[in-house]
């Protein structure tokens, strides 16, 4: 289900969230049910890189 949803994230993860109190959850038995938002909110978008940042040592002379 969070795969479908965008969401990508491990469902241990999940589960280590909830049992630290980060994430509410309802356990009708077996299976853990959580917020699919509380799950977004706790995601960090990955940081993005300039492209320039990256390029610029692949292209420098080294014939001194």
């Amino acid at each position: 289900m969070l795969d479908v949803a965008g969401v990508k994230v491990t469902p241990g993860t999940v589960g280590r969230w909830a049992r630290a109190g980060r994430l509410d959850r309802i356990r009708p038995g077996r299976i853990v049910y959580v917020r699919r938002s509380q799950v977004r909110a706790l995601l960090r978008p990955r940081p993005r890189v300039r492209m320039e940042a990256v390029q610029v040592g692949l292209f420098e002379d080294h014939h001194g």
